[in-house]
């Protein structure tokens, strides 16, 4: 299996000739987040996306946030898998497991999203909406691992995987 070696990032700010306002937004640039991303054996992969205003500060943020909450669902998962006991019950290792590492990941989590979400004080908007979108979503991310997975991880052991 190949390991990410290198990720790149390029935000591209396009100006249109004429620009264009509605209710809610004023169209004065088409920011174009673009991606790349090589692998350990020679692999790369590009992609892109576009959005109209300050959207592509968003798309970046996203980026980084969901590799940031990924980190945490494997630390979780992996200490769940170490702390599983045979004939233990479920709820058992799930308890270990959030003992174990719930601090580690709360902490980390509440150090990133305010670390990342000061630039909402930012006189540059695309700024203060990245730094919102990061802190924001780390939060969602962390009662999401703590709360929603392991309650997920239950509900499955209990029920669905009884039954095939």
């Amino acid at each position: 299996m190949s390991r990410i070696e290198r990720v790149e990032i390029l935000q591209v700010d396009l100006t249109p000739k004429v620009v264009r306002t509605d209710a809610i937004q004023s169209f004065v640039a088409q920011e174009t987040p673009i991606v790349r991303i090589t692998c350990d054996d020679g692999a790369t992969g590009t992609g892109y996306s576009y959005t109209i205003g300050t959207g592509g500060s968003s798309v970046v943020a996203l980026l980084v946030v969901f590799g940031l909450g990924v980190d945490a669902l494997i630390h979780f998962l992996n200490r769940l898998r170490l702390e599983e006991q045979a004939g233990d019950e479920p709820e058992a290792a799930i308890r270990r497991a959030r003992v174990l590492v719930g601090p580690a990941i709360i902490l980390t989590t509440i150090v990133l999203a305010f670390g990342l979400g000061v630039t909402v004080f930012s006189d540059l908007p695309s700024l203060r909406t990245f730094g919102l979108v990061c802190g924001v979503t780390l939060i969602a991310s962390l009662v999401a691992d703590l709360v929603f997975l392991p309650a997920t991880i239950l509900v499955y052991r209990r029920y669905i995987s009884r039954h095939h």
